[in-house]
């Protein structure tokens, strides 16, 4: 169940990505307040550091605060960039600057990739700040060994899974 306050950022953040999508598609007006809730029910696990919880009493946590702050940036305002968005975005950026192994490792830094290089096409200079999205691509590139223009790592090098087709 979703909603009604429960404090988990990461389903939180997805379900305000779906009612957002949900709401542009179909322009029902009801939607409006299951964004709202959603919103605060993510902005509920903010931290004083930037980052999020995963829920309202825990600490600092890398995937929350990516889907945090991908959910907020894509669900905010055209013309106003959340203070929250830019605090979730100057926390990861400085994880990665730091070296952090909890942000440069495999799948995370691919997820915050994604997550820097939308924060920068809103707000240019504020994820690329001090080289940080060039450095977590250079991590995204090196997991994934291009080569030519592909990707020379099996799948199970790159954390993609496969599944047989039973055969």
């Amino acid at each position: 169940f979703w909603g009604a306050g429960r404090p988990n950022t990461p389903a939180n953040a997805w379900a305000l990505l779906a009612f957002k999508e949900t709401h542009d598609e179909t322009r029902d007006p009801a939607i409006l307040k299951w964004i709202a809730t959603a919103r605060a029910d993510v902005l509920a696990t903010r931290r004083p550091d930037g980052s999020f919880s995963f829920g309202r009493q825990g600490h600092a946590d890398v995937y929350a605060t990516v889907m945090a702050a991908w959910a907020l940036n894509e669900t905010g305002s055209d013309r106003v960039f959340l203070s929250e968005v830019v605090a979730a975005i100057d926390w990861l950026r400085r994880r990665v600057l730091d070296g952090d192994p909890s942000v440069l490792g495999l799948g995370v830094a691919e997820q915050i990739a994604w997550v820097l290089a939308r924060a920068e096409r809103r707000s240019p200079g504020l994820a690329s700040k001090g080289g940080a999205l060039d450095r977590v691509a250079r991590e995204v590139l090196a997991h994934c060994g291009l080569e030519g223009g592909a990707c020379t790592r099996s799948i199970g090098d790159t954390g993609r899974i496969a599944v047989s087709d039973g055969g």
